[in-house]
């Protein structure tokens, strides 16, 4: 292929997975929404929504699926993605989960979806199948065994041929829990000790929030071997720092 032809080729492809930036989202924030309100978090909150339709449509692209017509946004929280996968699947029904209930009522009110209540993966009802899921921002504040229960739930939830987009932390984060540079909301001992069971394991968490939630680090090895746990799910994308050039981005379709 001509190397002219093939640019404008990838041109093309470029305009498609950044289109979410042109799209007429929604731009009412819930009362309260902490994604809006912490430091920074008004500047970031409407390049969250394209930044992670921009993962699902290279997803999409590997996957070679070219339809989505029923998308779960798990940990919801206020609709900051979920306004931009209405606005770009407008004709997709949409499931919105957090344990926020005043967040999960206003992506049913604003968005017209269809809100769960729960935290739980081995107890929440999310109903389905799904065509995709989008995880944004949990996986990294979970326990080992949770992580696991998470992925066993999409799993159970997605339809074949279902994408499943999640986000973790990895290098770029633990090497600014080793410099000091990024502490998440660990104090230096704190983040030493989770340190500590990384360089061990791949992963590592402390739960500075609850017993249950917490911060977390992930290696890209310990990803994959969790993934090799759930055989339904097929490992498509591994995008570090792919969203919000902070967390990385990882792509499962069903088989």
């Amino acid at each position: 292929m001509p190397t002219a032809h093939l640019t404008g080729r990838l041109n093309e492809v470029g305009d498609l997975l950044d289109y979410g930036h042109g799209l007429d989202v929604v731009r009412d924030i819930a009362p309260g929404d902490p994604m809006y309100a912490y430091p920074g978090g008004r500047e970031l909150y409407f390049i969250a929504g394209p930044a992670a339709l921009r993962l699902i449509h290279i997803a999409m692209l590997a996957a070679r699926v070219d339809k989505v017509e029923s998308i779960l946004d798990y940990a919801c929280g206020g609709g900051r993605v979920l306004r931009t996968l209405a606005a770009a699947f407008p004709a997709a029904s949409l499931t919105a989960c957090d344990t926020w209930k005043e967040g999960v009522d206003f992506c049913a009110d604003r968005f017209g979806a269809r809100g769960v209540i729960g935290g739980d993966p081995q107890t929440v009802d999310l109903g389905g199948p799904f065509d995709l899921i989008w995880c944004g921002s949990l996986l990294t504040h979970v326990d080992r065994d949770a992580f696991g229960d998470f992925l066993s739930l999409f799993a159970s939830v997605l339809g074949p041929g279902g994408i499943l987009v999640f986000t973790t932390r990895g290098r770029y984060v633990v090497e600014g829990l080793r410099t000091g540079d990024r502490l998440l909301a660990l104090n230096e001992d704190q983040a030493s000790q989770m340190l500590q069971d990384y360089d061990a394991t791949g992963f590592g968490y402390y739960a500075n929030f609850t017993a249950t939630h917490g911060e977390c680090v992930a290696s890209r090895s310990w990803i994959c071997d969790q993934l090799e746990s759930v055989p339904a799910l097929e490992l498509v994308l591994f995008f570090e720092r792919g969203w919000m050039k902070a967390q990385d981005a990882v792509a499962c379709v069903k088989a």
